[in-house]
C-alpha cells in the first residue's frame, strides 16, 4: 500500500478507525482495538476526509481529485458515489435529517446534499 494516507475518523466507541488514501482513491477499515486491516474500500480519486451519519451505518468520503463524495454502506460494503461541485473537501452531516454539507473549494461554495436522493440543493 501507499503511504499517501490524508482523513482519519473512528465510530464512537474507537473499535473501527477509518483512514483515507488519497492517491489510491480508497478508505481503509482498521480495527482499532489490534490495528488489523478489515477491509478496503474503493472509492474515487482524491479520497481526502470523511464523516458518518448519527448511528455509524454510513460512512462518507470526499474525493478532491474527483469532484465527488462516496457514500459508503458499512453494512452492506457498497460504495455508491455522488457528483459535487469543483474541489469537495470538507464534511459535516447532519444528525437532524442526515443532510451532508461538503465545502468545495474550487468551486468556491458549499453544497448541501440530501444522501438518500443524492440531490443537491
Amino acid at each position: 500500500m501507499g503511504n499517501s494516507f490524508h482523513g482519519i475518523l473512528t465510530d464512537f466507541s474507537g473499535s473501527k478507525v477509518w483512514v483515507t488514501m488519497e492517491d489510491e482513491g480508497k478508505v481503509l477499515e482498521i480495527d482499532g482495538n489490534n490495528g488489523d486491516l478489515l477491509y478496503i474500500y474503493k472509492t474515487m480519486p482524491g479520497s481526502h476526509n470523511l464523516d458518518t451519519n448519527s448511528d455509524n451505518t454510513k460512512l462518507i468520503d470526499s474525493n478532491i481529485d474527483s469532484n465527488t463524495i462516496s457514500i459508503i454502506d458499512l453494512k452492506t460494503k457498497e460504495v455508491s458515489n455522488i457528483i459535487t461541485p469543483g474541489g469537495p473537501e470538507g464534511l459535516l452531516v447532519s444528525s437532524q435529517d442526515g443532510s451532508l454539507g461538503v465545502s468545495c473549494k474550487q468551486a468556491n461554495q458549499i453544497a448541501v446534499i440530501k444522501p438518500k436522493s443524492g440531490i443537491i440543493v
